[in-house]
């Protein structure tokens, strides 16, 4: 049974969506002609991906919202909502990938030419350049310490 409600019109109290988030499982897959009927926005719009991604963003807030703790990407013009192995790579790569662009957004901020601004400003953007150099050190140096820590209490492979 499909979890979506096939009525195109909605009155205002129901849900931003016509979805029906407990009939949806992990693994569930929405093609692009569901997709396309939820967003009413075509594939080849440029503004798919933003609404589907939207889309994306507020079937996974439903489903944590009932305690499915799922993980929901859109890969390919299809939102998937994604398995837990799935999820534990997803999940794993993202979360470094974060911290990597982070790392990223705080040079190019320090790039930022701060004389071109009031002085409080000129403040704000020293405070908040020492700062986010603070908070990357404390997260590579827990990295480091934490991968050290765990290649060292790894049991022995018996190969």
């Amino acid at each position: 049974m499909s979890p979506i409600d096939p009525t195109p019109n909605r009155p205002a109290t129901q849900p931003k969506y016509a979805v029906d988030v407990s009939k949806i499982d992990e693994g569930h897959v929405f093609e692009v002609d569901e997709v396309v009927r939820l967003i009413n926005t075509s594939p080849r719009s440029r503004n798919y991906p933003r609404d589907a991604n939207a889309f994306a963003k507020w079937l996974e807030h439903k489903l944590w919202g009932v305690g499915k703790k799922f993980t929901v990407r859109f890969e390919k013009d299809t939102i998937k909502v994604l398995t837990r192995n799935e999820s534990f790579e997803y999940n794993k790569v993202h979360f470094t990938g974060y911290i990597d662009r982070a790392g990223v957004r705080a040079t190019h901020f320090k790039a930022i030419d701060a004389s071109w601004f009031d002085y409080q400003k000129q403040q704000d953007h020293a405070r908040l350049v020492e700062f986010h150099a603070a908070v990357l050190k404390a997260v590579r140096g827990v990295r480091k310490t934490f991968i050290r820590d765990h290649e060292t209490n790894r049991p022995e492979s018996s190969t």
